[in-house]
């Protein structure tokens, strides 16, 4: 049975993993299954895996987007050269 705990759904009886929730992306969503197959998270547990899988989409549409660019630096709002958005996201990001 599942129950949910502010929004985040979880096994009481933690026979089965639970499901990823609806927002995630692929990346998010294999990191969540891949996760909670091997481990038992309490709901504390699960909203940080939940907001660590969204960081994890996050940076794949980033590394996408940097991926198709064909320069990876753009005109400022003063005209001049400046790095992607994204790419200082990207760089940004912290997983360590």
């Amino acid at each position: 049975m599942l129950i949910s705990v502010s929004g985040f759904p979880f096994a009481d009886d933690e026979s089965e993993p639970p499901p990823p929730p609806d927002d995630l992306g692929r990346a998010g969503a294999k990191a969540w299954r891949d996760l909670t197959a091997g481990w038992v998270f309490d709901a504390a547990g699960l909203i940080t895996l939940a907001q660590l899988c969204r960081s994890l989409d996050l940076e794949d549409r980033l590394q996408k987007i940097v991926a198709k660019a064909e320069k990876l630096h753009c005109r400022g709002s003063r005209m001049n050269d400046v790095e992607l958005p994204e790419l200082a996201s990207l760089i940004n990001l912290d997983f360590s």
